[in-house]
């Protein structure tokens, strides 16, 4: 029986903000074959510290490096993928997580599949806090299920298109050996921000590319990321034209058609030969992927609060509009009765949802509140009823009281009073 290949994780690190849970994550994996690399880039202690503690406490071994000096993010990945002794290697970068069973399953899908240079899976973006965020189009669906795409075909797309849809270093793995050679050159001549994508192209030159349809990696995005630094944006046009060169410089076979790459199911099996390859419409799915995504709240947002100030503004009516609901109002047949039931968990929380309930362009009929509070707790309020929230062993909590009803309204809304409910 043969031995399991060696992985490598190598963890470029500098940021000890979010470093423990990206450690954690690395050493969490369920693939029993694995080394740990840590490259230290950051100023002071607090990385080194954290995997003494998380070392001790995990009960694996991690291989902790100190860079001399600064090698800045492109430097530190090169060192960190130089470090790596496994067939196969992974950069997790600092301030993201693996799921379990994420190397598992890359592993698998390179060993099924010799003519594949790299293995990539969905990513799910957070914010700072930890706050899922509404995908977008570097992180969208490119195939309907688990297959592998013919890598020179992809370069067609990439020439058309230099966006980033294959998954960041987090969510790739790739064979040790294809990383060490091609990274060294790519640094050397420049690439930073562009560094994954400009590596990729010349994997892809070598190879196919395997998608994995399970968010298998969570990418953090936040201000202080590598990618939002002035100097990387500012260099960013220069890298394009870098990697466009690149692709013009190609030889090769071209795809089947513009826009098209061939593509196969990536099996659970040994890879059948001869090979059969379809035909994918990658650039008009990711066409249509950006103009849905376009119409999406926070398909750009980076942050909670972000989605929810858009979503908010979404929700708010212009004055023109506002000025045709009485019009609109008018023509109905009948004017609905609506009744709005309100569970009471503190003052201040109540208070905003009153407020909000009393800005809405269309009045609730109604207001009523249950409260476990006294009644002399209560300010009075126009059109705002409290009842006794009833406790009843023999019933669910939050039934209504035995003194109301919802009779004789059209709708009737249950609401739990909450300091952030919209107007």
């Amino acid at each position: 029986m043969t031995s399991p290949a060696l992985v490598s994780i190598v963890i470029p690190a500098y940021n000890p903000r979010y470093f423990d849970a990206a450690l954690r994550t690395a050493l969490a994996q369920s693939y029993e074959a694995l080394e740990v690399v840590v490259c230290d880039d950051s100023e002071g202690d607090s990385i080194q510290h954290s995997v003494q503690a998380i070392e001790q406490q995990m009960g694996r071994p991690v291989r902790y490096l100190r860079n001399r000096t600064r090698l800045g993010f492109a430097g530190n990945v090169r060192e960190a993928v130089a470090q790596a002794r496994g067939e196969y290697v992974k950069v997790l970068c600092d301030d993201d997580r693996l799921l379990p069973d994420c190397i598992v399953m890359q592993v698998k899908a390179m060993a099924l599949n010799p003519d594949v240079e790299l293995v990539t899976c969905q990513r799910q973006y957070c914010d700072a806090n930890d706050h899922l965020l509404p995908a977008r189009l570097s992180n969208c669906v490119i195939t309907p299920k688990g297959s592998v795409l013919m890598g020179v075909d992809i370069l067609s797309i990439i020439e058309r298109s230099p966006i980033n849809v294959y998954g960041g270093f987090s969510s790739t793995l790739m064979r040790t050996a294809q990383a060490q050679a091609l990274l060294p050159v790519l640094c050397d001549n420049g690439f930073g921000g562009l560094l994954d994508l400009a590596l990729y192209c010349c994997l892809f030159r070598r190879g196919q590319l395997a998608t994995i349809n399970h968010v298998l990696c969570f990418e953090r995005l936040h201000e202080g990321r590598f990618s939002e630094a002035a100097p990387v944006i500012a260099a960013r046009d220069d890298e394009v034209r870098w990697l466009d060169d690149m692709l013009r410089q190609r030889g090769g076979e071209q795809p089947p058609a513009d826009g098209w790459v061939r593509i196969r199911p990536l099996t659970d099996g040994p890879l059948q030969v001869p090979i059969e390859w379809g035909e994918h419409a990658m650039m008009r799915i990711l066409m249509a992927q950006q103009t849905h995504l376009l119409g999406r709240v926070g398909s750009f947002s980076s942050s909670f609060e972000e989605v929810l100030a858009q979503w908010l503004q979404c929700r708010t009516l212009t004055p023109a509009a506002k000025a045709l609901i009485p019009r609109r109002l008018a023509s109905w047949p009948r004017q609905p009765r609506l009744a709005v039931v309100l569970f009471d968990h503190g003052q201040y929380a109540l208070d905003v949802t009153l407020a909000s309930l009393a800005g809405q362009s269309y009045q609730a009929s109604e207001v009523v509140v249950l409260s476990a509070r006294q009644q002399a707790d209560h300010r009075a309020i126009d059109g705002v009823r409290y009842l006794p929230m009833q406790v009843d062993p023999w019933r669910r909590p939050g039934r209504w009281s035995r003194r109301w009803r919802p009779t004789g309204f059209t709708c009737c809304v249950t609401v739990t009073a909450c300091s952030t409910t919209p107007c």
